[in-house]
């Protein structure tokens, strides 16, 4: 399954759907390759005493649909991020109850949705700027509104969905943008694998990047 996704971040740790335990973790600088690792429990003991260091969530594509693993997944994360196509209201309530959540619409989203969340969210974590919306594109062929955006102002982070294919990449005609697409966590679409992102923000930087499977479409 592994196959149909597409990463470009070396080292990054992929957690297969069948593995219980996590015991290392790539750490992606957010402006140079460079990597370090360590176990998950001893980053969250750490960082419990770091008030600058935040553990993010990311999502996309749920179309209406949330598999429970994804409350386990997430369960030691500050914020989680969902890049949308969230598919209903109640899924978007979900994930609010459970961590403070920011959103923004998909297409297939309604107005009950977009009521509550933007087309684009910017906002500053941990001293990165973030840029979120829904359709982007990809380096470099992003879509025209992201191009017209990105000759004004280049966020640290740039998130979007839409393609339901995992991929991280740095932009190298962009820097320092870091490209985050998490693929699809939902049922709806011709991904054969639902995936999670997860990381951390520390310092100006983004680490221990991880790409979950939470197992085949369908």
């Amino acid at each position: 399954f592994w196959l149909a996704l597409i990463v470009y971040a070396e080292n990054m740790e992929r957690i297969p759907a069948q593995r219980a335990t996590y015991d290392r973790i790539g750490c992606l600088k957010a402006k140079q390759h460079s990597y370090v690792h360590a176990s998950f429990a001893s980053l969250v003991a750490s960082s419990l005493n770091n008030d600058a260091t935040m553990k993010i969530g990311l999502l996309a594509d749920t179309h209406g649909w949330l598999d429970e693993r994804i409350f386990h997944h997430f369960k030691d994360c500050d914020e989680l991020w969902h890049a949308g196509d969230i598919g209903t209201v109640a899924v978007a309530q979900r994930l609010a109850a459970f961590k403070p959540l920011r959103a923004v619409y998909g297409n297939i989203d309604g107005q009950d949705i977009r009521i509550d969340y933007p087309q684009d969210q910017g906002f500053v974590r941990e001293g990165l700027h973030v840029w979120m919306t829904h359709i982007g594109g990809k380096p470099p062929r992003y879509n025209a509104a992201v191009r017209t955006a990105l000759q004004k102002r280049i966020p640290d982070i740039f998130v979007c969905g839409h393609s339901h294919l995992l991929r991280v990449m740095h932009d190298p005609k962009h820097p320092p943008l870091l490209y985050l697409n998490p693929g699809a966590a939902g049922q709806t679409g011709f991904h054969k694998v639902r995936t999670l992102l997860r990381f951390v923000l520390s310092n100006k930087k983004v680490c221990h990047m991880q790409a979950i499977e939470l197992g085949p479409r369908g």
